[in-house]
């Protein structure tokens, strides 16, 4: 690298990095302004939650008790502080529909779903490498106009009616090879459920992989461009 090139280098390092930071920034904002909306639409839901967790036949000091255990006793933005310093601290309450912690119900089900997300890149990665290359080495050709269409339709797609579509294909008179609701239990390891994985799979394996070859496909062209030019001069 030339001395000159090196400063650009360092400015488009600082640029990204800046870039980056703020993207947290804003990422942050938004989710502290969702979870207090979030929690604000919760208190306007009509009920008692101390009515629901005793029952009717509580007494006035059992009500007393519980809602100054939950501190709905104090004021809304007081309850929201509570709740946001609990939920850093990594106590997300107890769940009063499946008399348990939280985290203890939810712990198994993001498993599940970052396995889910892993077996797709697994195969995601290698296959939208050899398809980015590929496309870039045939350029312009039918296999590389072919799957271009194919990739910026199915990225057209919201996530959902990709996965019906898929469902339809594969899981009813058309072809029936696979269940069409794929029920995971939490209790058991997801790879000991493979059958109910493959149509999820699918549906992220298609939208990681039509997005990511085309990344691979357009730095491959510009390294290509930057390599002839290099060698012209």
């Amino acid at each position: 690298m030339s001395v000159l090139e090196q400063p650009q280098s360092r400015r488009i390092a600082i640029r990204r990095g800046k870039f980056a930071i703020k993207r947290l920034c804003v990422g942050l904002l938004m989710l502290m302004i969702v979870s207090g909306l979030i929690f604000c639409a919760t208190q306007a839901l009509p009920g008692d939650i101390t009515t629901m967790i005793l029952g009717k036949d509580a007494t006035p000091e059992q009500i007393a008790a519980v809602r100054s255990q939950l501190h709905l006793d104090q004021p809304l933005i007081m309850q929201y502080g509570a709740w946001l310093g609990n939920t850093l601290s990594g106590d997300f309450g107890r769940s009063i529909a499946a008399r348990m912690p939280v985290a203890e119900l939810i712990g198994p089900r993001i498993v599940n779903s970052f396995t889910l997300v892993i077996i797709s890149m697994a195969f995601a990665v290698p296959v939208s490498v050899a398809c980015g290359l590929a496309t870039a080495f045939f350029k312009d050709g039918l296999f590389d106009r072919g799957l271009l269409g194919f990739s910026l339709g199915v990225n057209a797609l919201p996530e959902f009616v990709l996965g019906l579509l898929l469902v339809v294909l594969f899981s009813t008179n058309v072809l029936h090879l696979l269940p069409a609701v794929s029920i995971l239990s939490p209790n058991k390891s997801i790879l000991a459920q493979a059958p109910a994985l493959v149509l999820p799979v699918l549906t992220l394996f298609l939208l990681q992989t039509t997005y990511l070859y085309r990344l691979v496909r357009a730095r491959s062209l510009t390294f290509s461009r930057r390599t002839i030019s290099s060698l012209r001069n």
